[in-house]
């Protein structure tokens, strides 16, 4: 095998490819890329069960072969090399050869005989998104993923389609976080993608003004982002019906200028060390919200103005859990719905339902 490659293309594409490739793996050949060159066509891959990632790179094949080369080796290498191309040889020992300007490498790959195929989504179900669509729904939701592995569903992003709109919906089982754009689809469906996988989708987006194609199969669905194809594993099972959560009754409705509550908690925030055992009181009357935090640290007291409607109420929630869904808001002002102290609180826009972000709220002593 021997091809000779642009240095700054393939560079790229290793450190994109590298995304997928696993770590710290009893299986060597995951921990590396496949390189398959042919008629001019370099196709890379890489896999590690749960997303795959291909990329085709034009080349001069002087010799088609197939090799696996351990990704982080050779993406230090390739970025450090003088030159503007890369010419890789293969021996018969598996030994490739890596020369550039005045540098040279040899470095021991795997036969390509070993490594995994990567599954396909031919026969899916297809729709599109505009990339900044997909981009803005994911960053608004994607904070909401339960990171432990306790109840698998709750890993992923929920995508609800319809003909009229696309949904997504994140939660970790104190939280949820839903964004909902109008859109035109033409076959409805539900799953739910890994929370990992979607992050690098979310990355590997770099023109927001392309489509990325999205085909859903029976256990995997794929991304076309640019000439990126990147494959994920569903998750199976039934995810909650986060519907039933959100009531429309409220006893109590604020609307609050989203920088003035974002300020104000990051600076209670500053004597909290562990925000899931420490409340941040809040208290409602009038036009005012007051806040208090006691910690080992120390005390702390603040407020900001608010458009109260309906009772006065006073509270306790996760500071972190209330930034988060503050600043993934995106927008001036919003909506604080409450149905008494104890109640799930919702945020939501002034007007329309673009977004919908549930914070559970927190115990609280009285005094």
């Amino acid at each position: 095998m021997k091809f000779i490659v642009n240095r700054q293309e393939l560079s790229e594409a290793v450190g994109k490819l590298s995304r997928a490739v696993a770590t710290k793996s009893s299986v060597p050949v995951l921990e590396g890329i496949l390189f398959s060159a042919e008629e001019n066509r370099l196709t890379m891959a890489s896999y590690n069960y749960e997303i795959g990632i291909k990329k085709e790179l034009e080349i001069e094949c002087l010799e088609p072969g197939d090799i696996v080369i351990g990704a982080k080796l050779l993406g230090d290498i390739i970025r450090k090399m003088p030159g503007d191309t890369v010419t890789i040889t293969v021996d018969e020992n598996a030994v490739c050869h890596i020369t550039g300007g005045t540098s040279s490498f040899d470095i021991v790959g795997i036969e390509a005989t070993d490594f995994p195929e990567i599954p396909t989504t031919y026969d899916g179900k297809e729709f599109k998104m505009p990339g900044s669509m997909l981009k803005s729904m994911v960053r608004q939701t994607i904070f909401a993923v339960e990171e432990e592995n306790t109840m698998p569903m709750y890993t992923g992003i929920y995508f609800e389609v319809e003909p009229d709109y696309i949904k997504l919906v994140a939660l970790d089982g104190l939280r949820i976080a839903i964004r909902k754009e109008t859109a035109k689809n033409e076959v409805p469906m539900r799953f739910v993608v890994t929370g990992r996988s979607i992050s690098e989708v979310f990355r590997m987006i770099e023109d927001e003004s392309d489509n990325v194609i999205m085909r859903v199969g029976t256990n995997h669905m794929s991304f076309m982002i640019g000439d990126y194809y990147l494959v994920s594993r569903l998750i199976e099972g039934n995810y909650l019906d986060y519907n039933s959560i959100i009531k429309k009754e409220k006893r109590t409705c604020l609307t609050v200028n989203t920088d003035d509550i974002i300020d104000t908690i990051e600076r209670i925030s500053l004597i909290i060390n562990n925000p899931k055992n420490t409340p941040v009181r809040c208290s409602v009357k009038e036009d005012e919200m007051k806040f208090a935090c006691a910690t080992t640290i120390g005390r702390a007291n603040d407020s900001c103005p608010v458009a109260l409607e309906g009772e006065d109420i006073e509270f306790g929630f996760n500071a972190k859990f209330m930034l988060e869904a503050m600043r993934a808001t995106e927008t001036d002002e919003v909506l604080m719905i409450f149905n008494g102290e104890l109640a799930p609180i919702m945020i939501k826009p002034k007007e329309g339902d673009d977004f919908i972000y549930i914070v559970m709220p927190m115990r609280i002593r009285n005094g």
